[in-house]
């Protein structure tokens, strides 16, 4: 019999952050599903693409809210999570914002990592190790 692994995440240590967001090339990025969003969701549910794929079923507006809803509650019970693909707010500043206040620290710059349609672009790397701080003490604890 194989020993189970031990979890590389505490039970219970994601649920106290908020969900972090994502930049992804093409001006694009990953962040939480808001109730806001209920009318893009029921929406999508209609494409025929997105139907094939997910199996979404149909929804009206009531209905998505709900799930947008149970996407966040099993979020904070650790079970799963579920991003939104939306177009990019352009602050890298309040990007690195985000990602540090949820606990991911600034690592480096990858100089002329992504190629955008104007041409190659830097970014940020945020990580996070099982080891750093939780993220509330590493976002008051000044470096050094």
């Amino acid at each position: 019999m194989i020993d189970p692994l031990a979890p590389v995440v505490p039970p219970g240590s994601l649920r106290t952050l908020p969900q972090p967001e994502f930049a992804l090339s093409g001006g694009m990025r990953l962040r939480p599903w808001t109730p806001s969003d209920a009318p893009a969701l029921a929406e999508a549910c209609l494409d025929p693409e997105i139907r094939h794929w997910n199996r979404p079923g149909q929804l009206t507006e009531p209905e998505a809210v709900d799930r947008i809803a149970r996407w966040e509650a099993r979020r904070q019970a650790e079970a799963a999570v579920v991003w939104a693909i939306a177009p990019a707010t352009g602050d890298p500043a309040a990007d690195c914002a985000v990602a540090t206040k949820a606990g991911y620290p600034l690592e480096c710059t990858m100089r002329g990592a992504l190629l955008h349609a104007d041409g190659w672009h830097d970014e940020h790397l945020h990580a996070r190790l099982r080891t750093d701080a939780p993220a509330h003490e590493a976002a008051v604890t000044p470096p050094g």
